[in-house]
Parts: structure tokens; sequence; C-alpha cells
């Protein structure tokens, strides 16, 4: 609630005060926890509310005779209060009762131990601290604290059996709480002072008192009746905002989960996505790699095709010149010998398929050409033999 409302605090703060007021002590203490709590974590965003909180806190620990937990508050209050009134100087801390000036919280805070030391019976500890409160009451005008210290230093000589100084206290006590209106104070006076006046045996002035105090207090309590009523009222219809308010946060956060959901799953399909896409996008890579290289290939292949084609053509092309020649110097020997032997119409005849054959026809031929051979190889000396026989 803090998060989405900063000032909630104050709400409980005020909650705190109503419920202390009807007193309801336990469930003021409840909200004036939930606003200390809050502003120990951020004290700078309000120090009056803050020491208003431990005040009350620590008023509420003492109304249910609980004075440890009220020590413990009020000394802060008193360390606080008075470094507070001392360095900050901030006109704005007021008191809750339309005062226009700051003051020092310890004044109150002395105030309050004192009470927490009296109920733990320690009255010679507590009149100091009293006696100190209502000088800077005094001083400062602070007009419903110093009815309260009044009260206690009149319930101490009551105790003290010193009625008349009692009597006093209560009746000095009674006369600022009618100023400040100051309703629970002047209701404890009124006690007092008809009680004293009971052991002092002034029975006429004790049983006028009694008779007002009787009548505040059932005064008081009508109106604590209609403020419970309403209180009562106002908690269920807070419940019940509280409920919608509880179902719409489930709302919120069941939206919040299945947006989440829902985002997570379309970066879950991207995450796939994107992992099949590289998948393939690598595998398409290497195909279109290997059928480069293999178009690369077969050019080559083509190259080297085309190439052996032009060098057979080439070699043929020779072949077929070193024929020709050939073919021309055997016309012209044929031609010179008119009276051609039998040697060599046996050589016209020879057909050449074989090596012995190809022998046979080389010695024959020698016969009729004795030196054609040598001279052929002379004339072409890079003749192979394949070339001769050819």
């Amino acid at each position: 609630g803090d998060l989405l409302f900063p000032s909630l605090y104050k709400r409980n703060y005020h909650i705190a005060e109503h419920y202390y007021l009807i007193g309801d002590y336990k469930t003021s203490i409840n909200y004036s926890k939930k606003t200390v709590a809050y502003l120990e974590k951020n004290i700078s965003t309000d120090y009056k509310h803050y020491f208003f909180a431990l005040d009350l806190l620590g008023e509420s620990y003492n109304s249910i005779n609980r004075p440890t937990e009220a020590i413990k508050l009020y000394e802060k209050l008193n360390t606080l209060g008075r470094d507070y009134y001392i360095h900050k100087n901030v006109s704005k801390n007021t008191f809750p009762f339309h005062h226009s000036y700051h003051f020092d919280w310890s004044i109150v805070a002395k105030g309050g131990l004192a009470k927490s030391l009296m109920l733990k019976g320690k009255n010679s500890l507590a009149k100091p601290l009293l006696e100190e409160s209502l000088r800077g009451s005094l001083i400062q005008k602070l007009d419903h604290n110093e009815t309260k210290v009044l009260n206690l230093l009149g319930k101490i000589e009551f105790e003290n059996e010193n009625f008349p100084k009692s009597l006093e206290y209560y009746k000095e006590a009674l006369e600022v709480a009618l100023i400040c209106n100051s309703e629970k104070n002047e209701i404890i006076a009124l006690e007092w002072i008809y009680k004293n006046y009971n052991q002092i045996k002034v029975f006429d002035s004790a049983v006028d008192y009694q008779t007002q105090y009787f009548k505040r207090l059932k005064d008081r309590q009508e109106v604590a009746n209609t403020i419970k009523y309403y209180s009562i009222k106002s908690r269920l219809k807070n419940d019940s905002i509280k409920a919608a308010f509880v179902n719409a946060s489930k709302t919120v956060e069941e939206t919040k989960n299945q947006r989440n959901l829902i985002i997570s799953i379309v970066l879950i399909l991207g995450g796939i996505s994107y992992v099949l896409y590289r998948k393939y996008s690598k595998k398409v890579s290497t195909t279109l790699l290997e059928s480069e290289n293999t178009i690369k290939l077969q050019e080559l292949q083509l190259e080297e095709s085309v190439r052996e084609k032009e060098e057979a053509a080439e070699q043929l092309e020779k072949l077929k010149k070193k024929l020709a020649e050939n073919y021309k110097i055997v016309n012209r020997i044929k031609n010179s010998s008119n009276n051609a032997s039998e040697d060599l119409k046996e050589l016209q005849k020879s057909t050449i398929l074989t090596s012995e054959e190809w022998e046979d026809f080389k010695k024959l031929f020698s016969k009729v050409f004795p030196v054609f051979l040598e001279k052929l190889k002379i004339v072409n000396p890079n003749l192979s033999n394949a070339e001769i026989r050819y």
C-alpha cells in the first residue's frame, strides 16, 4: 500500500488517533505501528507525523499498562525531538492543535516517560520529569501537555496522601483542559477532584464534582458509542473496499502473469525460429558453396577437355602434313624407278598390322630403298618409330 499510496501513513495515523479517543487502544497501536514503521524508513518525509505517532503509540501502551514498550518509544522521542528542535528549527512542524510555531518534543516525551515510570511504581523518578515537562509546557504554551502533566502530578500527591496539593494540581488541570478543550483530561481532573474532596471530607464539593464527572463521562460514552457505530460501519465499508482492491490486485497480477507468459512464449518461438533460420541459412550457404565449387570444377574440366581437343587436332594436322610429305617422297621414288624389282612389287602388296609385319616390311623396304630410312631420320631426326611406321 505504501508504494502505491505514499501518504497512506497519514491515514493510518488518523485512524490510530480515532481508535485511541474511543478507548480501543490495541487497534490504535496496530495503526500507529504502521505509521512509525513507514516513517522510520522515510523520516525526512514528515518529522511531524513521526513524532505524533511515537507519542500516540507510547500513550496507547501506557493505557493498556505496558510501560516497558512505552519507555522505549518515549526515550526515542526525547532524543530525536530535542535534536530536531535544536538543529532543524522548522516552523511548519506544529502541534496538532493549531499552534503556529514548532516546539521541543522532548517536553512531551518527558511527560510520557514519567507516566510509564508511575505505572512501574517509580513515582520518585517520575516527579522530576513531570516538573521539567510542566516548565517546558508553560514556556512553549503546550496546553494539552500541561493539563496531562498536572493530572499526573496530582495523582502522585494523592498517592502520597498530600490531598490539598493534589487538589491544587487537579483544579489547575481542569482549568487548562477546559481552555484547550481536552475532554479526556477534563474527565480525569473531575474524577480526582471529587475523590480529593472526599478525602478531606468536603462532601458538598465532592458531590458537585462527582455529578459533573458522571455527566461528562456519560456524554463522552454516548459520543464514543456513536463514534464506534460509525467506526464499525466505516470498517465494513473499508473491508468491502479492501476486498475489491484485493480482487483488482489479483486480476492485475493474473493479467500481468498472462502477459509475461505470452511474452515468454513469443520470445521462445522467436528464439526457435532464429535458430532454425540460422541452420537453414547455413545449410543453404553450404549447398550454394558446393554448387559453386561443382560449377567451377566442371568449367575447369570443360576447359581441359577443349584444350586436349585442340592439342589433338593440332597433332592430327601435323601428322597429316607429315603423311603428305612422306607420300610425296614415296611417289617421287616410285616414279624414279621405272624398272621396279620384284621386291618393290612385293612391298606394294604388303600390309602392316603387327610388329612382326612391320619388321618384315622394314627389311623389304630397305632392300628396295637401301638408304631411305636413314636419310629420313637425318632429314627428320624428331620422328618417332610410330610416325616412321605410319
